[in-house]
């Protein structure tokens, strides 16, 4: 009897994760959309060549979020881009139950852990599950990779499988991960885990195994993502965005903006990394990192007995702590770079035999951590259910009176939002001639709001301003001037608790 143990049937779990997070998804499908999900909608949706970098708007996003945000607008909007979500959201407890067969071959706990942790944190608001994220272009990613590599795989007592596999697997295996990778990328620059796994495999494979196969696995990973690579940016080029204003939007951006952030963000950058944290405590799944200490660190024999799963969670863990701790603006959503690394954890201390007490093994905690995981995802999808989200009051009556008051003209329905509530333009059926959606690229670019004030005196100044209490002036911005021509040429003709709504004059 497998000293594993063993909650329901494992062979049952896998499908019923993948069940359960298609109806948690399909639930919520109507909610309000995010702040987020309508500023992609609007810049994916007109992208093409423009004033700016993604057409009309700017984003410090790379071009793979863009282009799945014009396809979900071209398949209909809000819905098709949920149901992609819902699509994603499955496939990644399907390539987490892959991950789990991979290191742990013969171990039906491992796949069934590792899909229903995969499914309980892509099911939770704890991490904010709505939003489309590219943490299935991680998993996959990782998947090929494992696969790739034969040998690697959680070590127990039976002598490693025999495999055929050789050069040319390794290269299909190895470009598949690069392709995954640098798409896991082009959604997010944070999203570096494949290649952080790649170079420590390939240095696996140089002590091991030799300089030939490292480099097969190092070049195939490096292919895959130039031909990836290449194919965005011919397609970023056909619509108008070229690749030096890609760089700086990606690169060169993020560290202004940690500047700013730094020199100016006020106490709710704090909070909300508090709010994180205790989100992160309360999904359960700290609880897994206790499994790296009940993992195997040190080699024991042959290629297929070294515990190298052991160095890819721990990389794989470092890797996305890192890129959330650097997000800087800390929401929930972060939260969900955290679940391939769980999963394969997972997936390793299930995979396990172990001579210590049941209750101290690494199977024990991996089971325990399945459960809490699981037990903290109902409990706060449940509580999502008895107390849904909801429109905002005041969002309501600024998008309510831009829609009895706008003008039937399309070319007069243009507003500014400032700042970075994309929502309100996109309820209102309304375009920005204001390139920045985010408050945070207005901070960084437009920080005395030269720009924002040319165009409120120019003859394509929006017909409707939203500001926030009446003035444009925030955090780490100068609005003097900018404010001084908002009053001469607008008037304010609504005032709510959280904003004013402005009539060009």
């Amino acid at each position: 009897m497998s000293a594993h143990p063993r909650v329901l049937r494992p062979a049952l779990l896998v499908p019923a994760a993948v069940v359960a997070v298609v109806l948690a998804r399909l639930a919520v499908l109507g909610a309000p959309i995010s702040r987020d999900e309508a500023g992609f909608l609007i810049v994916g949706g007109q992208w093409g060549p423009g004033r700016s970098l993604y057409g009309d708007y700017f984003t410090d996003r790379p071009p793979g979020l863009v282009a799945l945000y014009a396809v979900a607008d071209g398949l209909g909007g809000l819905t098709a881009l949920r149901l992609l979500g819902l699509v994603v959201a499955a496939a990644c407890v399907l390539l987490a139950a892959g991950l789990g067969r991979r290191v742990a071959p013969g171990r039906p706990e491992a796949p069934a852990g590792a899909a229903v942790v995969t499914a309980g944190l892509l099911s939770t608001p704890l991490t904010d599950f709505m939003v489309v994220n590219g943490e299935l272009l991680v998993l996959g990613g990782t998947w090929a990779l494992l696969r790739a590599v034969p040998a690697i795989r959680a070590p127990t007592d039976a002598p490693p499988p025999a495999t055929q596999d050789g050069p040319v697997v390794l290269v299909r295996w190895a470009l598949l991960a690069g392709v995954l990778g640098a798409g896991a990328l082009s959604v997010k620059q944070s999203f570096g885990e494949v290649a952080a796994l790649a170079v420590l495999l390939a240095a696996y494979l140089l002590w091991r195994a030799g300089v030939r196969p490292a480099l097969v696995l190092a070049g195939g990973v490096l292919a895959g993502a130039l031909v990836l690579i290449g194919a965005l940016l011919a397609l970023s080029a056909s619509r108008g965005t070229d690749v030096t204003g890609l760089w700086e939007a990606v690169v060169g951006f993020r560290g202004r903006a940690g500047e700013v952030l730094a020199a100016y963000a006020p106490g709710g950058t704090e909070e909300r990394g508090l709010r994180l944290l205790g989100a992160f405590v309360a999904t359960g799944a700290p609880l897994g990192l206790l499994l790296v200490l009940r993992l195997p660190w040190r080699p024991r024999g042959g290629l297929g007995r070294d515990p190298v799963t052991t160095w890819l969670c721990a990389a794989l863990m470092v890797v996305e702590g890192v890129a959330i701790g650097l997000g800087g603006s800390y929401w929930l959503h972060y939260l969900v770079q955290l679940v391939p690394g769980t999963a394969l954890l997972v997936a390793c201390a299930l995979g396990r035999e172990s001579t210590r007490p049941r209750w101290r093994s690494a199977p024990a905690l991996g089971a325990a951590t399945v459960g809490v995981v699981a037990v903290a995802s109902v409990a706060g999808f449940v509580g999502e259910l008895v107390d849904p989200r909801a429109v905002p009051p005041d969002d309501q009556a600024v998008v309510a009176y831009l829609r009895d008051h706008a003008s039937p003209d399309p070319a007069q329905r243009t507003a500014v939002v400032a700042f970075g509530n994309p929502a309100l333009l996109w309820h209102a059926g309304m375009t920005s001639p204001y390139p920045e959606l985010w408050s945070l690229p207005a901070r960084v670019r437009d920080p005395r709001l030269a720009r924002l004030t040319a165009l409120l005196e120019s003859p394509e100044a929006p017909a409707w301003v939203v500001t926030d209490r009446g003035r444009l002036a925030t955090w780490g911005i100068d609005a003097r001037t900018g404010d001084q021509v908002l009053a001469e040429r607008y008037e304010r003709v609504l005032d709510t608790t959280a904003y004013d709504v402005w009539r060009r004059r």
